[in-house]
């Protein structure tokens, strides 16, 4: 008996050693300089420095702890293999990165009608009222698809655009032929388009009285391609979403119609969306700001008036796992102003992170990736004017050129990686208030637009 007791306490004594060991040789051997994550698309946490004023802060072991979440070993391959046993289990929920990937492909391979949306609440104050929006769950997760060309019957107005119990009406994404009719893309139910409304009018409430709402849609890839593809068919794409969010919010929001922005340049042959990654190029993100700000009556200044360095290596997210795609050129840009960045966690703690990464041949010089669960940069700029941009990845491209005429840019990305009610510090209307911010821009990629799920149910759990 004393034996087996003895070998109990060996055993377990043996056990922590090897994990004392284990816990030693991270420490020692794991990188300790930031990295890059392909499968997350941001840059992996340094081992902070050990300075009097961060043992004092707390900061250093909030840096360390960031650092040992991020320095496991091979981590992007235990990453990369879990997430494919779950999704073929067919449990847990991807992530955004994931999410946006998995939409343009099946865009690009899926064909079929659009799907009905589901039964709706009755009553506009039905949809516009309550402690959660009234979202068409059954498409909260995935983006509608439409059919393919040729399957849908060509008459000048394809969709149905009435409206239901809720009273705002349903909307559509759409390209334009030749004759005037009309292709659907992506329909908007009316409960969805409820959800922005009052999304969009509670945030409104928080700002200052000259304070604005903007929200646009950065159509996807696969949509892109098939646009400029069939040039034959279409002669240009719109969107009829923005039109009755301006009908229907509270006065001072304004829509960004990202399809007028990008459709000449488009048509006319110009970049505006990589080939091997899901992303925009840095163009599409240029002339979208312009738009932004051209609406506000600002001047802008172009995409020439800029320095960048150009690498013609770049291989996104979708070349790694097609070969035969090619590596094409990714302009990183060099900012005008001296600029910084922070992250910014509960209780206001802040941690410096690069606001560019100029040494990157990829799309995560841009930012340096994204980080959460909210982003603080200083532009440099006196402009007097603060706004926080609320988007996927497709922000980090966008943010560089709004950066001359905002004194701070702060960002939020709802990605379950990024942020969660127990990291969140903050609610919307406390970081709003705290910080000072005078806009809102909502610009996500149509993968997490309206009928997604960071909109339709994510959001509301940061509201207050």
């Amino acid at each position: 008996m004393k034996r087996l007791e003895r070998l109990k306490f060996y055993l377990m004594y043996g056990c922590l050693a090897a994990l004392g060991l284990l816990g030693l040789g991270m420490c020692v051997f794991s990188p300790k300089a930031a990295r890059e994550s392909y499968t997350e698309n941001r840059m992996l946490a340094a081992f902070p420095q050990l300075t009097l004023a961060s043992l004092r802060d707390g900061s250093f072991m909030d840096g360390v702890e960031d650092w040992l979440s991020d320095a496991a070993p091979e981590r992007d391959g235990i990453i990369s293999t879990t997430e494919r046993a779950v999704e073929l289990l067919g449990v847990g929920q991807a992530s955004a990165e994931q999410e946006e990937t998995t939409l343009e492909a099946q865009l690009a391979a899926e064909a079929g009608a659009e799907t009905e949306p589901q039964a709706e609440e009755s009553g506009k104050e039905a949809a516009l009222a309550g402690d959660s929006p009234a979202g068409d769950a059954s498409q909260a997760d995935m983006e509608p698809t439409g059919d393919e060309a040729g399957t849908v019957e060509e008459t000048e107005d394809s969709g149905d655009e009435g409206e239901d119990a809720t009273g705002v009406p349903k909307a559509r994404f759409y390209f334009i032929r030749a004759d005037g009719t009309e292709h659907n893309v992506y329909h908007f139910s009316s409960s969805n388009m409820a959800n922005a409304v009052k999304l969009f009018d509670t945030i409104r409430a928080m700002l200052p009285e000259d304070g604005l709402v903007y929200f646009g849609q950065a159509p996807f890839p696969a949509v892109a391609r098939q646009l400029t593809a069939e040039s034959n068919n279409y002669v240009g794409w719109s969107s009829n979403v923005e039109d009755i969010l301006e009908e229907y919010c509270a006065d001072g929001f304004y829509g960004l119609r990202v399809t007028e922005a990008l459709q000449d340049h488009l048509l006319a042959g110009e970049k505006l969306y990589f080939t091997t990654d899901h992303h925009w190029t840095p163009l599409g993100a240029c002339y979208t700001a312009e738009y932004l700000l051209h609406s506000e009556g600002y001047p802008f200044l172009s995409y020439q008036s800029y320095t960048f360095k150009t690498y013609h290596n770049f291989v996104g997210s979708g070349g790694n796992e097609n070969p035969s795609l090619k590596p094409e050129s990714i302009d990183i840009l060099e900012p005008i102003l001296p600029s910084r960045s922070f992250v910014v966690k509960a209780g206001g703690k802040e941690t410096e992170i690069p606001f560019m990464r100029t040494d990157l041949h990829t799309y995560m010089a841009y930012l340096g990736g994204t980080y959460g669960p909210w982003r603080r940069n200083e532009t440099g700029v006196d402009a007097n004017r603060k706004c926080l941009i609320v988007s996927d990845s497709y922000a980090n491209a966008l943010i560089p050129f709004l950066a001359p005429y905002y004194s701070e840019i702060h960002s939020i990305n709802l990605g379950t990686d990024y942020i969660t009610p127990a990291t969140a510090g903050y609610s919307f209307n406390e970081y709003i208030a705290e910080n000072g911010i005078d806009d809102v821009i909502f610009i996500p990629s149509t993968s997490s637009s309206i009928n997604g799920s960071q909109l339709l149910t994510t959001i509301w759990k940061y509201i207050d």
